[in-house]
């Protein structure tokens, strides 16, 4: 053998280890970074699942208001704001009761988001609506963090 062709053989070699090396370091920033792709197909599964079992907006009692009621409570348009019961005034008929339930904290996030409308002369609920939905999968999002769309 010539020395060309130990030279070329010693090459070839060397980028064979770097290939294997890259290919390796991939490999465990994957692991470190919590990205699984089974681990998120799981998840997506699940909140379809979910979705399909109780997620959607259920009307259990239609209400009527009085054109003079419903510009006191400040519709607009067709639709009638529902302050949060926290922020409800105490002559506010109805109140909007937001319950958040954190499924899976770690990458990715899962957070099942439910608002009952509730009468507040007789504490009946009005309509319910639930999702449940995936947060960010390339960023870890404390859950602390995550806030509702309705308020």
């Amino acid at each position: 053998m010539t020395l060309s062709v130990l030279g070329a053989r010693r090459f070839a070699w060397l980028g064979f280890i770097k290939m294997l090396a890259v290919v390796s370091t991939a490999f465990v920033l994957q692991g470190c970074l919590g990205y699984r792709p089974s681990t998120y197909a799981d998840w997506d599964a699940k909140v379809r699942e979910l979705c399909a079992k109780d997620g959607g907006v259920s009307v259990y009692e239609r209400v009527k208001v009085a054109p003079s009621e419903y510009q006191r409570l400040g519709g607009v348009g067709g639709t009638l704001p529902v302050p949060l019961r926290e922020y409800a005034k105490p002559n506010s008929p109805y109140v909007a009761d937001i319950k958040q339930t954190v499924l899976h904290e770690a990458n990715p996030g899962v957070i099942r988001l439910e608002t009952a409308i509730v009468r507040l002369s007789d504490g009946t609920t009005l309509s319910r609506m639930v999702f449940t939905r995936e947060l960010a999968k390339s960023l870890s999002v404390p859950m602390d963090v995550v806030t509702s769309e309705y308020g």
